[in-house]
């Protein structure tokens, strides 16, 4: 568009690659926080996951619900709560937390190995003692810790 003295307004090509260029580089310094902050929060979830059935197991064996013990079963992409003092894939009643495939347990570390523990009645005491190690697949430096001390606290 020309104006009354001869001269062009409007934006030159030159001038829109540069602000197109400006708008990259800035969305690329904000995506490395973002992404940052999205795994640290599904680590954060998973943890509060694991944490949830531990409790949930210990305090259904403390309380004698149906007259049993529970335990919790550790596998890489999923934490299962199972009534009894053994652990079967297909029972029913057992309540399944996904961790998705974002998340996978790297490191079942219980004493005298295997990958589930239970509670006794009573005095809510772990069967096994350990840690239980996860990370977010796609950051191999977040991860995380769950030890079960041998009283049944969960750290």
């Amino acid at each position: 568009m020309q104006s009354s003295k001869g001269t062009y307004r409007g934006f030159t090509i030159v001038e829109l690659l540069i602000v197109m260029a400006i708008m990259v580089v800035l969305v690329s310094i904000s995506i490395a926080p973002l992404s940052h902050f999205r795994s640290t929060a599904l680590i954060d979830q998973t943890k509060s996951d694991i944490i949830s059935a531990l409790t949930e197991a210990r305090n259904l064996t403390l309380s004698s619900r149906d007259n049993t013990i529970y335990g919790v079963h550790f596998e890489t992409s999923k934490v299962v709560m199972f009534k009894g003092s053994t652990y079967f894939a297909l029972t029913p009643g057992n309540k399944v937390y996904e961790l998705g495939d974002r998340v996978s347990i790297t490191g079942i570390n219980l004493s005298s190995g295997g990958a589930e523990l239970t509670f006794r009645r009573l005095t809510g005491e772990a069967s096994k003692t350990g840690t239980i190690v996860y990370r977010v697949n796609s950051d191999s430096g977040i991860i995380a810790t769950t030890t079960i001390l041998s009283s049944g606290i969960i750290e």
